[in-house]
């Protein structure tokens, strides 16, 4: 995932001014904020963690798919241009809505969660 331009810019302006603290400290914060995110719920499309009953596992597979490009289309948030922590917290939003829209749509197929 690249960093968003807000945390570069805050980087080049703290680095500019010779605040290599507050830089070491405010990429500390970008790193943990980071992994928290990768620590994300991901939508598995295996087929595996989804079953209907008379289904084969293509087709579980291709719903699934179907249900990722359906969610991932009402979850936008604007863009405030702001960056760092608030595009953070924008991504987080983002991230739930699109689980909940993947898992409406599974269920609302006639899925149940196996796992």
């Amino acid at each position: 995932m690249a960093l968003p331009s807000g945390i570069l810019a805050a980087a080049v302006i703290l680095a500019a001014r010779g605040n290599w603290m507050r830089l070491a400290a405010w990429m500390g914060v970008v790193l943990v904020a980071g992994l928290l995110t990768g620590c994300a719920a991901s939508m598995d499309v295996s087929g595996r963690e989804w079953a209907k009953p008379n289904t084969g596992p293509s087709q579980v597979t291709w719903d699934e798919y179907q249900c990722v490009w359906e969610a991932d289309g009402f979850t936008r948030t604007p863009d405030l241009i702001v960056g760092g922590l608030v595009d953070l917290g924008r991504y987080t939003i983002e991230e739930r809505r699109r689980e909940g829209g993947f898992t409406q749509c599974m269920t609302s197929r006639g899925y149940k969660r196996v796992s």
